[in-house]
Order: C-alpha cells, then sequence, then structure tokens
C-alpha cells in the first residue's frame, strides 16, 4: 500500500482517519469532539488503574507554525479545565498528528504548563504509519474508494440474502455447502471494507436463537427467517464510539391496538426496559443500517428491541426459595445477577440473571415507587454438564409452581427476604420429568463409579428415559413389581432336570443391568427377576435335549418382583 499524502487532505479527513485508527487500536476509549474552540479530536483511553491517558489529536502534516503551537497550548489547558470538571485523574498526554517532531519541537512541548504529574508526548508520522498498516480498511474506507467496494460487497450479499429467502424468483436455491462457501468470500469481501462496524455471519438449518449470539458491542441481527438454511448476520461495532462516527438513523412508528398483550409488552418495554418484539403489521420502520442491511419498505419483518444492559461491576448473588403452603422448604438455590436494564421513563427497572448451575436464566423486574417485584424463569440446554452442578437448579424449577410460594434473600444476611411471593406458574411435568432424570444419572453414576455428563435431552420422547429411571428405582433398593405372560432361555448342555422337578414352583434369574447414556453402556451390576410360581409351557415337548428353547409362564399370579443385585466383590 503506498503512503498516505496527508498534506493533500483537508484537516477533519486527516484528524477522523487519525481518530479512528486510534479507536481500532485502542476499542474502548472515549472519543470527546470540543463544540467549540481549536477543533481537534480528544481520546480518553481508561487505564486498569483508573486513570485516564489522553490522545489529542491533530490535522498538523507540515512543519509547526506559531498558530499551530497556540492551538497545542489552548489543548492543553482545555485538558486542565476538563479534567477538573469531571474529576478525571490524567496521567498522560499526547499529541498525535502526521508530522514526526524534531527536538526543538519535543523541548517546547515538554516544557509547556499542565497537570502535575501527567507525562507529555507526541506520537507522529511513524507512529500513524504504524496503525495504517495495521488497520488498512481504515484508510482504504475514507481515501481511496472503500466505501464503494463495501456497497459492492454488501450488494451482493444482500442478493444471496433474497435468493436464499426466495425473493429472487427463477433461480435455484442453494445448498447449505453451497451458501457457506459463498458467505465465507462475502464475510471476508465486506469485513475488509468497512472500519466502523464488523460483521458474524451465521450459517444454521434453523433459525438463530439471539441469545446464542455474542453480546459484546453487537448492535443489531439480521436474519432471514424462511429460508433453508437460515442465515442471521451480527452487526457489532469495532470499537466503541463506533455508532457516533456512523450513526445509525432510524424512525419508528409503532401501531398497538389499545388493550391488546402488545400494547402492555411496549408500556413494559417503556417503563422497565424488557424486550420488546413486534411483528411486521404493527410498525414502520425506516433505518440506515450499516453494510446495506435496512430493510425494504412493506418487507415482512418482525423487530426486537432491547435496552442495552449495564453489567454489574460485582454480580451480585440472591438466595431463591420455594416453600410449601404449611411453610416446609421445598427446594433452594442460588442466582448470579449480572446486569441490569431500566425504562426510560424510570418507573422501573430489570435485573437478569444466572442461576448457579446455570439450569435456567432469572428475569426481575422491579416497579421502583410500587416496591413490586415479578420474577420469570427461563431454562437452559442442560447437554454436557455436570450433574452435581445442577441438581439444586432442577430441584427449584420442579417446584417452581402453584401453590407453592418463592422468597428471594440476601444469603450472606439473616433479615428475611422478599417474600414469600405466590408463584403464579402451573406445575410444569417436563421440569419434574428434567429433575427425575438427573436423580436417576446421579444414582447411576455412583453405581458405575465413574463420571455421567448430562446427555442431550432436548426433542427426546419420555419413554427413552425409562430405562435410567426404572434403573435408579432398582439402585435405591426398592422392589419393581411388573406383570409378565412368558419367559424364554436357552438349555444348558445337561438338560435342567433340577428346574423341571421344581415346577410348578418359585423361580429365580439374574440378567446383567446395564444402560445406555450419551452413547456408552454402562454395567451397574445384575437384574434378579423373581416369581412366586412358574409352570412350563404346556406345548412343549419332554424330555428336553441340551440347547432345547425352555419357555416358563406364569402358574398363578402373573406378577414378577424385580431386584438389583450387587455384584461380588463390590
Amino acid at each position: 500500500m503506498s503512503r498516505i499524502e496527508w498534506t493533500r487532505l483537508s484537516g477533519d479527513d486527516v484528524e477522523e482517519v487519525v481518530a479512528v485508527l486510534l479507536s481500532r487500536k485502542h476499542p474502548d476509549c472515549i472519543r470527546i469532539r470540543p463544540s467549540q474552540g481549536d477543533g481537534g479530536i480528544d481520546l480518553l483511553l481508561p487505564q486498569p488503574d483508573g486513570s485516564y491517558h489522553v490522545l489529542q489529536v491533530k490535522k498538523f502534516a507540515e512543519n509547526l507554525r506559531a498558530t499551530q503551537k497556540k492551538q497545542i497550548e489552548k489543548s492543553l489547558k482545555r485538558l486542565t479545565t476538563y479534567a477538573g470538571e469531571q474529576g478525571l485523574l490524567v496521567t498522560r498526554w499526547d499529541l498525535v498528528t502526521p508530522l514526526d517532531p524534531t527536538k526543538e519541537n519535543l523541548q517546547w512541548l515538554q516544557g509547556l504548563p499542565t497537570l502535575p504529574n501527567v507525562t507529555v508526548g507526541w506520537r507522529g508520522l511513524i507512529f500513524i504509519e504504524g496503525l495504517v498498516a495495521e488497520f488498512p480498511d481504515v484508510v482504504d474506507y475514507y481515501v481511496r474508494g472503500g466505501k464503494e467496494r463495501l456497497q459492492a460487497a454488501v450488494a451482493d450479499l444482500t442478493a444471496l440474502l433474497r435468493q436464499q429467502s426466495g425473493a429472487t424468483d427463477g433461480v435455484e436455491e442453494l445448498s447449505a455447502a453451497d451458501a457457506g462457501t459463498l458467505l465465507t468470500t462475502l464475510s471476508k469481501r465486506v469485513n475488509a471494507h468497512d472500519p466502523h462496524y464488523s460483521y458474524d455471519l451465521h450459517v444454521t438449518e434453523r433459525p438463530l436463537d439471539h441469545r446464542a449470539i455474542d453480546p459484546e458491542r453487537l448492535v443489531f441481527v439480521s436474519q432471514v427467517l424462511d429460508a433453508n438454511p437460515s442465515v442471521a448476520i451480527a452487526v457489532r461495532a469495532r470499537f466503541a464510539d463506533a455508532p457516533n462516527i456512523r450513526p445509525i438513523p432510524l424512525s419508528l412508528n409503532i401501531r398497538v391496538p389499545q388493550g391488546s398483550d402488545l400494547e402492555q409488552e411496549v408500556l413494559n418495554f417503556r417503563d422497565y426496559g424488557t424486550d420488546l418484539v413486534l411483528p411486521g403489521e404493527h410498525f414502520d420502520l425506516t433505518a440506515d443500517l450499516p453494510g446495506g442491511l435496512s430493510p425494504s419498505p412493506g418487507a415482512s419483518t418482525l423487530l426486537k428491541i432491547s435496552a442495552n444492559p449495564s453489567p454489574n461491576a460485582t454480580p451480585q448473588e440472591m438466595r431463591f426459595s420455594i416453600t410449601a403452603p404449611d411453610g416446609e422448604e421445598l427446594a433452594t438455590t442460588t442466582v448470579v445477577l449480572t446486569s441490569s436494564t431500566t425504562g426510560v421513563t424510570g418507573i422501573g427497572g430489570v435485573l437478569h440473571g444466572v442461576e448457579i448451575g446455570e439450569v435456567f436464566d432469572v428475569t426481575l423486574r422491579l416497579n421502583f415507587a410500587e416496591q413490586k417485584l415479578n420474577i420469570s424463569v427461563n431454562t437452559r440446554d442442560l447437554a454436557s454438564k455436570r450433574l452435581e452442578t445442577v441438581r439444586a437448579g432442577v430441584e427449584f424449577m420442579a417446584h417452581f409452581h402453584t401453590p407453592n410460594r418463592l422468597t428471594v434473600h440476601n444469603p450472606y444476611r439473616p433479615q428475611a427476604g422478599q417474600g414469600p411471593m405466590q408463584i403464579g406458574h402451573a406445575r410444569d411435568l417436563g421440569a419434574v420429568l428434567q429433575r427425575d432424570i438427573v436423580e436417576a444419572l446421579l444414582e447411576i453414576q455412583r453405581a458405575a463409579g465413574r463420571t455421567v455428563r448430562i446427555p442431550p435431552l432436548l426433542g427426546r420422547s419420555a419413554e427413552e428415559f425409562e430405562p435410567w429411571l426404572e434403573a435408579a428405582h432398582l439402585l435405591r433398593r426398592e422392589e419393581l413389581r411388573v406383570g409378565w405372560t412368558e419367559l424364554t432361555f436357552t438349555a444348558a448342555q445337561e438338560p435342567p432336570q433340577d428346574l423341571l422337578a421344581n415346577l410348578p414352583g418359585a423361580f429365580i434369574v439374574h440378567h446383567p443391568l446395564t444402560v445406555s447414556v450419551g452413547g456408552e453402556v454402562l454395567d451397574l451390576g445384575l437384574r434378579q427377576f423373581y416369581s412366586p410360581a412358574v409352570q412350563l409351557k404346556a406345548d412343549l415337548e419332554l424330555p428336553m435335549a441340551p440347547g432345547s428353547q425352555v419357555v416358563l409362564v406364569p402358574a398363578e399370579d402373573p406378577i414378577a418382583v424385580i431386584r438389583w443385585v450387587r455384584p461380588e466383590g463390590s
């Protein structure tokens, strides 16, 4: 890449390009452009110790003149005033400009008055050219026509998305493999030309759950819901100040039927900062989204609006306890509150958290004025988790139903908490089954003498878990009484004369007790079958030769008792 002729750019262009380069290098920096004065851009770079490093961007590309030196002096004085007003601890101030200093320039700069304990420096052309080499897309976008190349790449991407959604007639839809190859190429093109936003492209068989997308600097997600494969584009800011440099103006008009559920959801978003999902028929949206992803007028669209959650500097733990109507404690677990949102009206807010075993997510909606609390929970996928870590959470969910009651309190303080509150949810048989499965797998884990991870449970029928539940009953020394009609086995080398002589009579036989969990067969000991009265099936021929099929049927009550027998030596 050829070097940039900084002297041929306007002063504003120089400052903008350099400021974006610095922001890409330091994504968490805070950008301040004064509304009046000598211009220039200040970037505040937070340091781990709470102090700030100030980068003052100037457009000077040729030897400093007296007027330019005065502007620099004014910038340092402004720093002194701003730091005092904002209570900022500044430890370093650097002039950043595409001009390498002379020895005399450095002596002059470092002799200027400034705040105590502030190191003053100069980062010139060599430093900036290093940033250009590291982030060539910034200069390409602002100076060398990269904006047009971005638009061309986006046009190709949009055409692919329209093709996948069936919007382009007469074109055969792509397979998942073809779409993946094309999207990889297009992703590289789009991400090579946009200095402000990056584009994460996801190709999935079904629409992607937005909660599965990394939320860091996420601005919005565009997804074609009715395509196969489904294509989701997660757009995120490359640095904290990107939305200010490349804003996303939009106009939203919402049409809400009075008295509808949607009206209440809009009010909850306004007052508490809850998520709001709007069907296409209830809103008009005009937006200049980056990447050319603005919705077409009249497009069938779902719009989800989420308040930006503020992460808790120190996650707070809360104890959630469920009691029966008579006061007996049924379940208890810990929830870690990780972030919060507030409504624009200030009426209330929402606390977001996760159960300590990551069994479920929690949303607590608070009305500040009325001191009211509403709690909702959403279960997570437990696949691959350790049984011990989820035990408390699944027990909690199994009891999270009416008429039980919930109390929320600080686990480190003896005072009474919030509650007990009535739980409005009906009993969830799925949550009960999930608890029973975890308890069964814990019994199997103990008997197998090895770690058992939770296999995938979603999308499977309850009948598939019956072998685990039955094995757990036996391992707890419980007897199972089962009906039976006949039992067939092969005679040994010698005819079973002892067996035949004792029939009709009691019968005991042992079989290995095994279960398959996650594709692995686990040996749990022996399964004993006992029936108090059996007889030979009437149509069998006697005497029997070795290898003959022996068929037994109930002589009286067709009920057998199944027990677990511990293997010898265990």
